[in-house]
């Protein structure tokens, strides 16, 4: 599987976060504490020192890309994930975007310049499960990407069933986490996403297990005793 666009993404990404961070390290002093959690109304809630403040951001990237590339190394079903990479693309292109900015934001508010960080987060959170739903039901059964259950593992039937259903419980988490962010404001947008979430995944595991129970061809990888 070709890695480079991603990984060449990912650098370039990662080099920009290191200038402002950078910039920003050299203009605030070494005893600083670092804003570097929101509560649901916007206020900091969490502080760190200067050096893990500023950098924590920046190597989560690294690893996320670190992640990235391992996987395509040790993932047994090669083909599949070369048929899901779409899916896996774009949920660490994704994730590497919603990094960078959160770390812009965080240096930023360590620079004095206050910008709406929930108001900014959330919709891009909320924009990605959109685009990470409508790649879901593209997904083929791997070990990495997508719905894994012991079930869907098992049955290429439920993999296809339960991806496609759960993405689109991903799609409808994202729209409805920006109507109520635009209707009702970030903290209610924040309580529908996580709720929204959590109930895509318990329902998904359930119909994974439903799915495998109605596959014509389940059996016929069951162990046979010799």
């Amino acid at each position: 599987m070709n890695l480079r666009p991603v990984l060449v993404f990912g650098g370039m990404l990662l080099a920009a976060v290191l200038a402002l961070t950078a910039w920003t390290w050299v203009h605030i002093p070494d005893g600083a504490l670092i804003a570097t959690h929101w509560g649901i109304n916007g206020q900091v809630n969490g502080h760190m020192p200067k050096a893990p403040g500023l950098l924590i951001g920046p190597t989560i990237m690294f690893v996320l890309m670190a992640f990235y590339w391992a996987i395509a190394k040790v993932e047994p079903r090669q083909n599949n994930l070369v048929r899901s990479k779409g899916l896996f693309s774009v949920a660490v292109m994704g994730g590497l975007i919603v990094g960078a900015l959160a770390q812009v934001l965080v240096d930023f508010t360590a620079l004095g310049i206050r910008l709406p960080v929930i108001d900014t987060v959330i919709p891009a959170v909320a924009i990605l499960n959109v685009v990470i739903g409508n790649f879901l039901g593209k997904t083929r059964a791997n070990f990495f990407v997508g719905v894994r259950t012991p079930w869907t593992l098992e049955s290429d039937y439920s993999w296809e069933k339960t991806n496609r259903w759960a993405g689109r419980f991903f799609i409808f988490s994202g729209l409805v986490t920006l109507a109520a962010f635009f209707v009702f404001g970030n903290a209610v947008a924040t309580y529908v996403l996580i709720v929204t979430l959590v109930a895509a995944a318990i329902v998904s595991v359930a119909l994974s297990y439903v799915f495998w129970s109605r596959d014509p061809e389940r059996h016929a990888h069951d162990s046979v005793p010799e």
